[in-house]
């Protein structure tokens, strides 16, 4: 998968107070999944799509992802899921 995307870093939460937010987790031994752990297959991804232009992908990986992992992710999401917006949180142990 391959998507082009805009990394900035920052110490704050970026808020899209009108955009729908959709939230994935994503952990290099259990892959990427929904809210409620549920693995995101192929026939899955028609509820995980984007419902909006604006809407925001949130993508929360865990410590041990690498960087190349969460590239992986980030693709997947923007690929599959038709996401414009994706903000990425490392989620503390």
């Amino acid at each position: 998968m391959e998507a082009q995307g805009q990394l900035l870093w920052t110490a704050e939460a970026l808020t899209h107070p009108e955009a729908e937010e959709i939230y994935f987790i994503f952990d290099p031994v259990m892959g990427l999944r929904d809210i409620d752990f549920h693995s995101i297959t192929d026939a899955g991804w028609g509820q995980m799509k984007s419902p909006s232009p604006r809407a925001v992908a949130k993508l929360i990986v865990t410590p041990n992802a690498k960087m190349e992992d969460i590239r992986k992710a980030f693709g997947t999401v923007a690929a599959k899921g038709g996401y414009r917006f994706i903000e990425v949180t490392v989620r503390n142990p």
